[in-house]
């Protein structure tokens, strides 16, 4: 599961320095707040280390970063799927400025909005950026437990006429160790196996 957020990221951000954008390049949506801003300090870093900008909009987004980010919006669009869904419905957003020239969206944890309403309504928001972008948008799903990877593959595609494809990294098997300690202080015995168990998996 590690690692996956950079493995989609990085090779589109990438693509948005051989071809910066007019506008938002990519939307980044994660199902929760507590995510975005997690994923926000990372992605954050990444961005700046490359000379891009990443804007978060949520709900307490204050508004004057709001205005300022529809009068000069920056290359990676991080939000919830209903903040994307109230900026596109608001009057005051000019979509067609924001997301011309829009490239991918990328969809963290997508096991938690497929098949619900809530995926529904963003699906429908997807199809509608689809339609302002001049691109097929390239639309990527994040997720390490995905029970049915090509039914979501199939819902996430929609309309588009790209080929699409289910990334499944092989797992490394965990390493299994079997310790015995003989202590007679059971307190020692205590201390002793909190700090082996440390950072570990543990029984």
């Amino acid at each position: 599961a590690g690692g996956k957020t950079e493995a989609s990221m990085f090779p589109l951000l990438s693509q948005l320095i051989d071809y910066p954008p007019l506008g938002v390049g990519i939307v980044y949506v994660a199902p929760i707040k507590a995510l975005l801003n997690n994923q926000s300090e990372r992605l954050g870093l990444y961005t700046e280390m490359i000379g891009l900008k990443r804007f978060v909009w949520h709900g307490d987004t204050d508004t004057y970063a709001r205005r300022k980010f529809r009068k000069e919006p920056v290359e990676l669009l991080m939000t919830t799927p209903e903040s994307l869904e109230v900026m596109l419905v608001s009057p005051q957003v000019d979509e067609y400025k924001l997301f011309r020239d829009l490239r991918a969206v990328v969809i963290d944890e997508i096991h938690a909005l497929a098949g619900t309403d809530r995926g529904a309504h963003l699906m429908s928001v997807i199809e509608r950026l689809a339609r302002v972008s001049r691109h097929d948008l390239q639309r990527v799903g994040l997720s390490a437990t995905v029970g049915n990877p090509d039914a979501i593959l199939a819902w996430l595609q929609g309309t588009s006429a790209r080929g699409g494809r289910v990334v499944d990294p092989p797992k490394q098997p965990a390493r299994r160790q079997l310790l015995i300690v003989h202590r007679p202080d059971l307190p020692q015995l205590a201390t002793d196996a909190a700090r082996m168990a440390k950072g570990q998996k543990s029984l």
